[in-house]
């Protein structure tokens, strides 16, 4: 995602929310959502998104743009 949003041109900031769960007394840590906030300016006009891929408890993923 982020290679690709960079070749079209836009700058990308990203970020990721982490999980953290107790099982059997060890933590564990997994990565459950990844933001990338894109930035784009064309003619003079400024273009940004905010594009959320967050992974579900279950294993299934999800892709929210806004």
């Amino acid at each position: 995602m982020y290679n690709y949003l960079h070749v079209l041109g836009y700058l990308v900031d990203v970020g990721i929310v982490e999980s953290r769960e107790m099982k059997n007394g060890k933590t564990s840590c997994s990565q459950c959502e990844i933001d990338f906030i894109a930035t784009r300016a064309v003619n003079g006009l400024i273009s940004s998104w905010h594009i959320q891929f967050s992974l579900k408890k279950n294993g299934n993923r999800d892709l929210y743009r806004s």
